[in-house]
């Protein structure tokens, strides 16, 4: 049963990474050059986490996949509070 959570949290995961990736570069091009570098910095460091995140559910390690998942939603939120 655990094994079919992580497959189905994965799948769920890439698909709506995509998207939020498609987003926030959108947002980003629209803000001025000196906000562009903090928040591609924030950016990859997401995505960097998000995909900490992938691989912790393909090992179906529910420490890891807690650990990241933590880190993940730290990272969203200080890059949702920079974009004001």
């Amino acid at each position: 049963m655990l094994s079919i959570l992580f497959t189905i949290s994965r799948n769920d995961l890439r698909s709506k990474a995509s998207y939020l990736r498609y987003d926030l570069n959108t947002i980003i091009s629209s803000k001025s050059k000196d906000e562009k570098k903090s928040l591609k910095e924030l950016s990859t460091k997401l995505f960097d986490t998000i995909n900490n995140l992938d691989y912790a559910a393909k090992r179906k390690s529910t420490a890891d996949a807690e650990k990241y998942y933590s880190e993940t939603v730290s990272t969203l939120n200080d890059l949702l509070a920079k974009l004001g």
